[in-house]
C-alpha cells in the first residue's frame, strides 16, 4: 500500500491481523498525519461540529504527533514503558516507532503496544471533543493494557481455531 506514491516503511507492522481492522486504518492515518485532530479541524473549518476542541486538557494546537507522542497524558503511557525521554526528542511519529523498535524489550510485538497507546490516546481526545468527557491518566493506561490484554486473548484464540 501507497500514500501519494510512497510507501510505508511499516506497512506489514501497521496491518497486524491481530489489531482490529478500524485500528489498523486510523494507525495508517497516524503515520501520515490525516486523523481529524484539532490542526486538521481547524484547516478544514469544522471547528461547529467538534465545539470542545479548544477546551482540552492540552491548549497546544495538536498536530497527530504532539497527540501521540508529547500531549501530557500520552506521557503517562510513555512514562511506564520508559519511553518518555524518546517521545519528547522525536521529530514525528515515524522517528518514535523506528527508535523504540530498536529496543530489546520491545522487538516483539512492539507495534501492538504502540497501537494500544495510540488508539487509548486517540478515544480519550475524541471523548473529550464530542462528549466533554475527560480521561484520567490512569485510565487511559489501564484502557491501552485493556486492548492489548484483549487482543493477546483473541490470537491464543485464533492459534487454537488454527491448530
Amino acid at each position: 500500500l501507497t500514500f501519494r506514491g510512497v510507501k510505508c516503511a511499516f506497512e506489514l507492522w501497521i496491518w497486524d491481523s491481530l489489531i482490529p481492522l478500524k485500528h489498523r486504518v486510523l494507525l495508517w492515518l497516524v503515520f501520515w498525519g490525516r486523523p481529524n485532530i484539532k490542526h486538521n479541524m481547524v484547516r478544514k473549518s469544522w471547528l461547529v461540529v467538534a465545539p470542545n476542541v479548544d477546551g482540552d486538557i492540552c491548549p497546544a494546537t495538536k498536530s497527530i504527533d504532539h497527540l501521540v507522542l508529547r500531549c501530557r497524558t500520552t506521557n503517562a503511557i510513555w512514562n511506564e514503558l520508559l519511553l518518555t525521554p524518546l517521545a519528547c526528542i522525536s521529530i514525528d511519529i515515524m522517528y518514535f516507532v523506528e527508535h523504540a523498535f530498536h529496543q530489546h524489550a520491545f522487538k516483539r510485538k512492539w507495534n501492538i503496544t504502540f497501537v494500544a497507546c495510540a488508539i487509548a490516546r486517540w478515544h480519550a481526545q475524541n471523548d473529550r471533543v464530542f462528549n466533554s468527557k475527560y480521561w484520567t491518566e490512569s485510565y487511559i493506561r489501564f484502557y491501552a493494557v485493556d486492548m492489548i490484554r484483549l487482543w493477546n486473548r483473541a490470537r491464543k484464540q485464533q492459534d487454537k481455531n488454527d491448530a
